[in-house]
C-alpha cells in the first residue's frame, strides 16, 4: 500500500466511525503499563462525576451532580498481525448510579424540591480493539474502534452517563525525550467521534472529544517508585442536540417565558491532571481530575477517578 493510499486510508476511518465512552474521565487514557505482546492486563476503577450539573443557562436550573461508576476490565495484546503493530483487544463493565435531577434554588419559578428525575442506577458493558498503522521507535499512530451495551440507561436524564453506541477514534504518540534519561517527556493526542444512543425521542447525543496530553515520569532509580504526572486539555462538543422534554414540560407550564431545557447540547473545555505511581512493574495506581474551565450545559463540571491496573 502506498503512503497516499494509507493516509487516504487513515482519514476515511477516522471520518466515517465512531468511540463509546461514559461522560465521565477516561483513566486508561495514557495507560501507564501493559500493552507488551502477549501481556494480560486487568483493572478496576472508580469515577465520581461532581461539581455543578448545568441543564441550562439559567442559574437557578443549577444542580449538584453526583453520577458514580464503578468498573473491571481486562486487556490482551496481540501483537503484530501483517501491516498493524501492538494490536490490542478489551473488554470491560461496570455499574453507575446516578443522583435526582430537581430545583435547588429558592429563586426559581419551579417549587425547591420539584423532580425531574428519580435517582437511578445501572450497568455499561463496552470492547474495544486497537492497532498501530504507524510505528516507529519514538512515534506511533494507531486508530480504534469501540461499541458499547447500555443497562437500564435512562437517556432522558441530563445528569447521568453519556453512551456512545459505536464509535472509533485515533491516538498519536509521541516520545518528546530519549526513554532512558532521567526525566522522560512524552506527548499523546487522542481524537474520539461518538455515535450517541438513542431511544426514540430520548437520546445521547453524538459528540466529538480531542485530548492532549503531556506526560513527565521519572526514573525508577530517582525515587522509591517511579512517577508520573500527565497534563493537559480535553475538549468535547455534543453534533446535534435534543428536547429536553421534562424540563421544557414543567417549565412552560409554570413559567412560558422562563421555559428552559428544550435543547440540550452539550460543549466543554476541561483540565486534566492525570499522576501515577508505578508500584511494581506489573501494578500501577493511577488517578484522575478533570476541571471544567468553559462549558454550557455541562452534566458535571468535576471529575475524578482512581484506578488500580496489573499487568503479567
Amino acid at each position: 500500500m502506498s503512503r497516499a493510499s494509507l493516509f487516504a486510508a487513515v482519514l476515511l476511518f477516522t471520518a466515517c466511525a465512531a468511540i463509546s465512552r461514559p461522560a465521565t474521565a477516561d483513566p486508561a487514557s495514557f495507560p501507564t503499563i501493559g500493552g507488551r505482546e502477549g501481556e494480560i492486563d486487568f483493572d478496576s476503577s472508580i469515577v465520581a462525576a461532581l461539581g455543578t450539573a448545568q441543564p441550562s443557562a439559567r442559574e437557578s436550573t443549577w444542580q449538584p451532580a453526583d453520577t458514580n461508576f464503578v468498573s473491571i476490565g481486562a486487556g490482551y495484546a496481540v501483537g503484530s498481525l501483517g501491516p498493524l503493530h501492538d494490536c490490542y483487544a478489551r473488554v470491560d463493565g461496570g455499574i453507575f448510579q446516578s443522583a435526582s435531577e430537581r430545583v435547588e434554588s429558592a429563586t426559581d419559578v419551579l417549587p425547591r424540591g420539584f423532580v425531574f428525575h428519580n435517582r437511578d442506577r445501572g450497568g455499561l458493558v463496552r470492547a474495544l480493539v486497537s492497532a498501530n498503522l504507524l510505528k516507529g521507535s519514538r512515534y506511533a499512530f494507531g486508530l480504534f474502534i469501540q461499541a458499547a451495551l447500555p443497562l437500564q440507561l435512562d437517556l432522558a436524564k441530563f445528569s447521568t452517563l453519556h453512551v456512545n453506541l459505536v464509535g472509533a477514534g485515533s491516538t498519536l504518540d509521541v516520545a518528546l525525550t530519549e526513554p532512558k534519561e532521567l526525566l522522560h517527556l512524552r506527548y499523546r493526542a487522542r481524537f474520539v467521534i461518538g455515535s450517541g444512543a438513542y431511544d426514540g425521542a430520548r437520546q445521547s447525543n453524538a459528540q466529538l472529544q480531542l485530548t492532549n496530553l503531556v506526560r513527565l515520569e521519572s526514573a525508577r532509580w530517582l525515587l522509591p517508585w517511579p512517577v508520573g504526572l500527565a497534563v493537559g486539555p480535553h475538549i468535547e462538543a455534543d453534533l446535534n442536540a435534543y428536547r429536553n422534554e421534562p424540563y421544557a414540560v414543567a417549565y412552560g407550564a409554570a413559567a412560558p417565558d422562563a421555559a428552559v431545557g428544550e435543547r440540550i447540547q452539550t460543549t466543554s473545555v476541561a483540565v486534566a491532571v492525570m499522576p501515577y505511581v508505578k508500584l511494581t512493574e506489573h501494578v500501577s495506581l493511577e488517578a484522575t481530575y478533570q476541571r471544567v474551565i468553559v462549558g454550557s450545559q455541562v452534566p458535571a463540571t468535576q471529575t475524578w477517578a482512581a484506578s488500580l491496573r496489573t499487568a503479567f
